[in-house]
């Protein structure tokens, strides 16, 4: 895993959006996982995925094979070009070799096509089957759009999946279907609805829906943490059919309530043995007895994680703690909605459209409660902007480049839970008076980073970059390294000084 790097660009499918296909860089790895960040856009919407995922391409994917790619915010989509983007930025794309798709997308063997609809399965409600259509054929792969809802729901599946259907098909089972929403109140057929939207069915032949896995109750498994990506643990399968192609998972040492429903199928289940053979830490069983020791109130949680998602590592508090149970169907903002409304309030110019790569509509958003301690989780925090340098919208860090275009504006009491640990995890943070951090002077962040052990050669380049406090407290560990040209060893460190200021002056 080598071979990947800390600021390599590449693309990939928005696992929130999944009909976009958006420029990323890579902003950690852990074993054979990557954290991806949106360029342009602040960390808190970053997400983790594995690095052989079939939803990440080489840079020149989407236009080589015929689809729209989504720019970095700031940029017109008609006009971005990736070698400008690279060569200005210093940027360092991801080697083709090492992405599991092809560069020239296979032909389709299938009967699927683009515009045709069907029945499908919602993977979030699965107890629900929903008027759908296929939006988008990526060999034998396609993305199912729910007709009447934004492309929040759309989702990729194989040709094969038993949880799509053709039309009729409820109606044969004698099964309710869920219908757009301006049908609820007309007597709806699928002859009518058909020549209603001028579209096709997909022809029953094509339905070839695979067998089973062979899941069993009782079996072991690792599987990525639907409420903390970061982390994989451990489970064990407590029911091996749920619904056709579904499976439920409970985390090992965790209460009932924390079991959850996922697809069989998901990338994020994972082999016994997956953590040692790539090298990714493998989250220990909760001990309870020896809860006392963290910082999180939460009964078996060790304080990782956050309800804002990857772009924080840490918690302290039951607030903002994902596995508490105020905050399982806690309902982020989602980073395109937050781009449109700062476009429509002036605070921001919104200058690009985002683009489905194929056909797929914007209407209604519809609630995906769920009924596990483990939804999944949409939609993404938004914060200050995020860009590279060089782009045509506004600077990478606003007060980076411009000190007095944005200010943080952090909650007013520090946190006690928190910052004894930190400070002597980092000695340097014991003689600060962590509120006073926003409104530092460049000096007075150039002055703690001389401070930092490893890291006072590089206090000087804060002062030229005119880095105060503010700045300060919005740069990531990438930016460090790209930006500031640190070393990995001083960067983590800066890194997570930066994040334990930032966590303890969060905490209300």
């Amino acid at each position: 895993m080598s071979e990947f790097e800390l600021g390599m660009v590449l693309e990939g499918v928005d696992p929130c959006h999944e009909s976009l296909i958006c420029c990323l860089s890579i902003s950690e790895i852990q074993g054979c996982r990557l954290r991806l960040h949106f360029e342009g856009y602040t960390e808190l919407h970053d997400f983790w995925c594995s690095a052989d995922s079939p939803f990440l391409f080489p840079v020149g994917w989407a236009k080589h094979n015929g689809f729209p790619l989504q720019p970095p915010k700031g940029y017109e989509a008609g006009s971005f070009n990736w070698f400008d983007y690279i060569m200005t930025n210093k940027l360092r794309a991801v080697p083709r070799c090492l992405f599991s798709v092809p560069w020239d997308l296979p032909l389709p063997d299938h009967f699927f096509s683009e515009g045709q609809k069907l029945e499908a399965v919602d993977p979030r409600n699965p107890d629900h089957i929903c008027v759908a259509t296929v939006a988008i054929v990526m060999a034998n792969r396609i993305c199912i759009h729910f007709d009447g809802w934004d492309n929040t729901y759309d989702f990729w599946t194989k040709v094969d999946s038993p949880t799509i259907h053709p039309v009729g098909w409820c109606e044969q089972h004698d099964r309710a279907l869920s219908l757009p929403e301006e049908w609820c109140r007309q007597v709806f057929t699928w002859d009518r609805y058909l020549e209603s939207t001028c579209s096709e069915p997909v022809m029953p032949a094509a339905f070839r829906p695979r067998q089973p896995i062979p899941f069993d109750l009782g079996m072991k498994l690792e599987f990525v943490d639907p409420r903390n990506t970061r982390l994989v643990r451990i489970g064990t399968v407590v029911d091996p059919n749920p619904y056709p192609g579904f499976l439920q998972i409970l985390p090992d040492g965790w209460g009932e309530k924390f079991a959850f429903i996922t697809l069989d199928s998901s990338m994020e289940l994972l082999p016994v043995g997956y953590c040692h053979r790539t090298g990714h830490p493998l989250e220990p069983l909760p001990t309870w007895h020896d809860s006392e020791k963290f910082t999180c109130p939460t009964v078996g949680c060790r304080g990782l994680g956050h309800v804002k998602g990857p772009g924080y590592k840490s918690h302290s508090s039951i607030k903002s703690c994902p596995y508490a149970e105020r905050n399982w169907h806690r309902e982020l903002p989602d980073r395109l909605e937050l781009e449109a409304d700062e476009a429509a309030s002036g605070g921001a110019q919104q200058s690009n459209d985002q683009q489905p790569i194929r056909g797929s509509k914007l209407s209604n958003k519809r609630s995906s409660q769920g009924n596990s301690a483990f939804p999944n989780q949409s939609s993404r925090q938004a914060s200050p902007h995020h860009q590279r340098p060089g782009s045509p919208g506004c600077p990478f860090y606003r007060s980076v480049f411009s000190p007095s275009i944005s200010q943080y504006d952090p909650c007013k009491d520090t946190g006690p839970l928190v910052w004894p640990e930190h400070t002597q995890l980092i000695p340097s943070l014991a003689s600060i008076d962590v509120s006073e951090v926003p409104r530092w002077s460049v000096a007075e962040t150039s002055d703690l980073v001389r401070q930092l052990p490893g890291c006072e050669p590089f206090a000087d380049a804060f002062i030229v970059e005119e880095i105060d406090g503010d700045a300060f407290l919005h740069l990531q560990q990438v930016d460090l390294l790209s930006i500031l040209k640190m070393p990995l060893g001083p960067a983590i460190k800066l890194a997570q000084a930066i994040a334990a200021i930032k966590e303890c002056l969060e905490q209300a």
